[in-house]
């Protein structure tokens, strides 16, 4: 009976980081950085070479050039065309 709860406990947590995982949405923008954005609304800023840079706020175009983003405090993310 143990062994089926931390079996079932494993499952449940397993299930939990794919969840999370899929919540990442990756947005590339039109200088070649990417920026991640969690479902907590926080941002990450991957430059070219895939190293974590700081996130500053301001306007970014995605890569189409459709669409500017917009980053205040850090953390929200306002699309707008």
């Amino acid at each position: 009976m143990k062994k089926l709860f931390v079996a079932a406990a494993l499952a449940a947590a397993f299930a939990a980081n794919v969840a999370m995982a899929e919540e990442v949405k990756e947005i590339k923008l039109k200088d070649g950085f990417i920026i991640h954005v969690n479902a907590d609304s926080s941002v990450k800023m991957i430059d070219k070479d895939g190293k974590e840079v700081e996130v500053k706020d301001g306007d970014f175009d995605l890569e189409d050039g459709s669409t500017k983003i917009t980053i205040k405090d850090g953390k929200h993310v306002v699309v707008a065309n």
